[in-house]
């Protein structure tokens, strides 16, 4: 399926193009192009729920299946399209039981949908209807905050990094895991007297 998504972003910016102001060839079709890709993603999204079902598949299929859906919904009322596009939502509408991510999706579809006046199939209004209401708190745009964990004084806690130190910037990107550099820094017990040099033997004294 990944392949296929990579035709579809391949080409999907030259639908904009008439066929004669295209820069593409003119035995090159990018609506041709991005079609048969999404039919061939539904097809084996199809298979694949057909044979394991869709509530624990992995997250990267939502996005594939969202980029397949606005082909689909662009090709409407194309008899494939409408085949495709129920079967898309169908299939997005399950996934949802699991990823939050696929209610958002359903979600932006149902308003792409609405903001370019495209009249949806009957049983792909009904999915959207549903899961609207059903996950109606959910909007495309908002930002899923991390859960606010309770504060705790803690006595053990690292103290701050100085500003001084030139790794800060790393610490805060890693998220705190600079701690590695003291770990790995020489020892305070080490010495000249007991440093050698590497691949040497220990003495008889050692």
């Amino acid at each position: 399926m990944f392949y296929q998504l990579l035709f579809i972003h391949l080409f999907r910016p030259f639908l904009k193009y008439k066929s004669t102001a295209s820069p593409l060839p003119s035995h090159v079709s990018p609506r041709k192009f991005c079609t048969h890709s999404a039919t061939t993603i539904s097809k084996v999204l199809r298979l694949y729920r057909r044979t394991y079902g869709l509530r624990q598949i992995v997250n990267l299929a939502v996005y594939i299946a969202h980029t397949a859906c606005t082909i689909h919904l662009l090709n409407l009322p194309d008899k494939n399209a409408v085949r495709d596009i129920v079967h898309g939502l169908r299939h997005l509408e399950e996934i949802a039981e699991g990823w939050l991510c696929a209610r958002k999706t359903l979600r932006i579809l149902s308003i792409s949908a609405s903001k370019w006046n495209i009249e949806l199939p009957e049983e792909a209004t009904r999915i959207l209807a549903r899961t609207d209401a059903r996950y109606a708190g959910f909007s495309p745009t908002e930002q899923i905050s991390p859960r606010q964990a309770p504060t705790k004084t803690n006595n053990h806690s690292r103290p701050p990094v100085p500003a001084s130190n030139k790794h800060g910037s790393w610490d805060a990107a890693a998220g705190g895991h600079g701690q590695m550099d003291s770990a790995m820094s020489t020892s305070p017990t080490s010495s000249a007297e007991t440093a050698r040099p590497f691949g040497s033997l220990p003495s008889a004294s050692e």
